[in-house]
């Protein structure tokens, strides 16, 4: 009765992680909560930050930090663990189905793209390109494709 009565246990962030998640928090005016994963710009602002965060954070600190209030900490975190091949990314994909809270993505260069957070991890899961082993099918991709574009009208005509 102990155990399955006690509350999941809540995972405390250390605190070279809560510092690394407070660096890739800021954001431009013009551009908030950017999500900046790229291999190619080692000068960009972002870069360091992203890449030691994706190289110290625990998986259990990632799958906490998809609760985060920002919205491209979820993303970060989340592509992390595309990048760890985390087993659970659908369960965690399916919680998120409407998350429609918008981040602006850019893989390097002058090319920024708008999208929510939903989108970005369903392109995560992309059928072909994804790294994961829980990938979408062309079926699914397309099913989801609809159903964030239902919900960008439904938002929109709110």
């Amino acid at each position: 009765l102990w155990s399955c009565s006690k509350k999941e246990q809540e995972i405390r962030l250390r605190n070279t992680v809560v510092n690394l998640v407070d660096s890739l928090s800021i954001s431009d005016e013009s551009m908030p909560n950017m999500v900046f994963i790229s291999n190619d710009y080692p000068k960009a602002r972002n870069y360091k930050f992203y890449h030691k965060f994706i190289k110290i954070t625990t998986e259990e600190e990632l799958k906490e930090l998809m609760h985060h209030k920002k919205p491209n900490i979820r993303c970060y975190a989340f592509n992390g663990l595309v990048e760890r091949k985390f087993s659970g990314l659908r369960k965690i994909f399916e919680e998120h189905l409407k998350d429609t809270a918008q981040v602006h993505l850019s893989y390097g260069g002058c090319v920024v793209i708008k999208t929510s957070v939903m989108k970005f991890m369903m392109d995560q899961l992309h059928p072909h390109g994804s790294k994961s082993s829980e990938k979408l099918t062309r079926k699914e991709y397309t099913e989801y494709s609809k159903m964030a574009q239902k919900l960008r009208k439904d938002k929109a005509s709110h």
